[in-house]
């Protein structure tokens, strides 16, 4: 799971291409999401990608120099 949401994060990958990539199924990938935005308590990668994007910009935040 968190290779798959690194793959989305990172890379922008579809999830035919992480599919292509991890040689599984589009709908192994979409249960991989489903499960990932249950346990981050997400209705949607959208969101999950924002909470993301939030962290990150928080830590550069707090540990600028």
């Amino acid at each position: 799971e968190s290779e798959i949401f690194l793959m989305i994060a990172i890379y922008g990958y579809s999830d035919y291409e992480i599919a292509e990539h991890c040689r599984i199924s589009e709908k192994t990938v979409k249960k991989h999401l489903s499960n990932i935005m249950n346990k981050a308590g997400m209705k949607s990668i959208r969101q999950l990608l924002s909470l993301l994007f939030n962290h990150v910009l928080m830590y550069r935040e707090h540990y600028r120099d």
